[in-house]
């Protein structure tokens, strides 16, 4: 919320989990030492898990507080990581990784363009079950999946292209066409 800001609090959620929410929705009220502030949802979704709940206080910037999922996705079979866990797992380094295992069918491994995927995210449910469906574990997904998304944010989207059933490049395509709408030409402006 501030460049200064380490830590803060969490006022009150106002979606309840397990219910969806749209694009510009308010999620929940956050404290800061100098302000309290709303909480926009970027897109539409679902608030899959709250993992700090109203009247939490001194949570660091960036710890994990909920998970939220697509609209659609089907929440009695996610499995939501231990937060606590993932802080204390120490990163392992690529000579500890275990060896690159053959694609269970011909439609995985497909080579697609994109980022090396940020190793520190949090992955969407979405997500999460695309992977166990391919018997693939978070980490060989970081590893083996080019990210698409904002700073290495692994996509839905950056999957489904790893499985075959969407085109390899249409993960970067719709990177791209997004990239030149973020931009408001002001120049022909009098």
């Amino acid at each position: 919320m501030s460049p200064t800001m380490e830590q803060g609090g969490i006022t009150k959620w106002k979606v309840k989990e397990g219910a969806e929410f749209a694009s510009g929705d308010v999620l929940l009220e956050i404290e800061t030492d100098k302000a309290q502030i709303d909480v926009d949802a970027a897109d539409d979704g679902v608030l899959a898990k709250i993992i700090k709940p109203d009247g939490a206080k001194d949570i660091p910037v960036g710890a994990t507080i909920a998970y939220i999922a697509d609209v659609g996705d089907d929440l009695s079979k996610a499995e939501f990581p231990d937060p606590a866990d993932a802080a204390s797992k120490p990163t392992e380094t690529a000579s500890e990784q275990e060896p690159e295992k053959t694609p269970s069918s011909p439609a995985q491994g497909v080579q697609i363009e994109g980022a090396k995927a940020d190793a520190k995210q949090t992955l969407l449910p979405s997500v999460l079950g695309l992977l166990a469906e391919m018997h693939l574990s978070p980490e060989e997904a970081l590893n083996k999946i080019p990210a698409s998304g904002p700073h290495g944010r692994l996509l839905k989207g950056d999957v489904l292209a790893y499985m075959g059933k969407i085109p390899a490049d249409y993960p970067e395509k719709l990177r791209e066409s997004i990239d030149s709408l973020s931009h408001l030409d002001l120049s022909n402006i009098k």
